[in-house]
C-alpha cells in the first residue's frame, strides 16, 4: 500500500459501490458512539456481505491478533466504505462469528476491539492495543502529523509555481467568511486561479458536512475548493470536483525521523510514511488538472 499512487481515473473508478444514507462521522481512533450499548439492526446494504465475509476472512487468516475497528476499516479501504465495514464488524458480532469488547481511553473516549472467537487469549492484546492508540493519539502528536502534511503540501505548492497565502485563510481578494470559524489551512494561486485547500492528513474520512460546509465557503469566496486528504468516498470526490479537486495520497505523512513510530502503526496494517515531502506523482496530479482548467 506504501507508495501506491492512483491516477485520477482510477480515483474516480476505484470503489466499491455504498448506500450513502449510512455515513457517519469518523474519528481518528475511536468507536463510533455506540459507548458499549448493544448493536442495533442494520437495514440491508448490497455489499453488507461481501464485507462480512472479507472481514471475517481477515480474522481467520490472524486468529491470534486483536484488532480495533478504524484499524479493520482502513485495512479493507480499497474494497469498501469504512461505514459499511463498520457495519460488517457490527453484524458479525452479533451473529458471534467474531468476538468483541469496548474499552475507554485515559480520555474516555471508547474504541470497541474485536478478535477472532477462537483467540483464547485476547485480553493482554487489547491491553497492547489500546495503550498504542492512546500513544498515538495523543494531542501533540496529532497536531504534528496534521501540520506536517500542511506544511509538506504548502511547500509542493510553492515549488510548482504557486503562491501561498496563509497559513489559516479566511477570506480572499476583498471577500471574507465572517459567519463561522471556519478557515482554509492555505490559499493556492497561479495563473489567475485561486484554490482555497483544506489538508486532511487522517486515517478517519473527512467529516462530510464539513466538507460541504468548505465547499460553499469557498464558492462565496468566489474561490475553487481543494482537498487534499489522505483517503476519501468517490462521492465525496464526486462533489468536490464539480467545482474543484480532491486530490488523494493514501499513506498517512509523519515528519521525517519518527522511525519506530511508523514502523509500529505499519506492524497494525496502517498506511503510513516518514517522509520530508510529497511523494513523487501526487501533487503533479493536481497541477495538470490546474493546467488543463488555465488552457480551457
Amino acid at each position: 500500500m506504501s507508495g501506491q499512487v492512483l491516477s485520477a481515473r482510477e480515483e474516480s473508478d476505484h470503489w466499491f459501490t455504498g448506500s450513502f444514507p449510512y455515513e457517519r462521522s469518523c474519528s481518528e481512533f475511536y468507536d463510533e458512539g455506540d459507548g458499549g450499548e448493544e448493536f442495533g439492526e442494520w437495514t440491508d446494504d448490497p455489499v453488507l456481505e461481501p464485507a462480512k465475509a472479507d472481514a471475517l476472512s481477515w480474522f481467520k487468516q490472524h486468529p491470534t491478533e486483536v484488532f480495533y475497528g478504524r484499524q479493520i476499516e482502513v485495512i479493507l479501504e480499497k474494497r469498501y466504505f469504512h461505514w459499511v465495514t463498520h457495519k460488517a464488524l457490527r453484524e458479525l458480532t452479533n451473529e458471534a462469528a467474531i468476538s468483541s469488547e469496548v474499552r475507554k481511553t485515559q480520555n474516555g473516549n471508547p474504541i470497541r476491539f474485536y478478535w477472532w472467537r477462537g483467540n483464547r487469549y485476547p485480553k493482554r492484546a487489547v491491553a497492547k492495543l489500546l495503550k498504542e492508540v492512546e500513544e498515538h493519539s495523543r494531542p501533540d502528536i496529532t497536531r504534528a502529523i496534521g501540520g506536517h502534511a500542511e506544511s509538506v503540501f504548502g511547500f509542493a505548492a510553492s515549488r510548482a509555481g504557486f503562491n501561498v497565502i496563509g497559513p489559516n485563510v479566511k477570506s480572499y481578494r476583498g471577500k471574507e467568511w465572517t459567519i463561522s470559524e471556519h478557515d482554509f489551512d492555505w490559499i493556492f494561486e497561479r495563473d489567475g486561479i485561486g484554490w482555497a485547500v483544506e489538508i486532511k492528513n487522517s486515517w478517519a474520512y473527512i467529516d462530510k458536512t464539513e466538507m460541504e460546509t468548505k465547499v460553499w465557503i469557498a464558492q462565496y469566496l468566489g474561490i475553487r475548493p481543494l482537498f487534499i486528504m489522505r483517503w476519501a468516498p468517490k462521492h465525496y470526490i464526486q462533489i468536490i470536483r464539480r467545482d474543484g479537486f480532491a486530490l488523494l495520497y493514501q499513506d498517512q505523512y509523519f515528519p521525517f525521523g519518527h522511525t519506530e513510530a511508523v514502523e509500529r502503526l505499519k506492524g497494525l496494517g496502517l498506511p503510513v510514511l516518514a517522509t520530508r515531502e510529497v511523494q513523487p506523482g501526487v501533487f503533479e496530479r493536481f497541477v495538470r488538472w490546474h493546467e488543463q482548467l488555465v488552457k480551457k
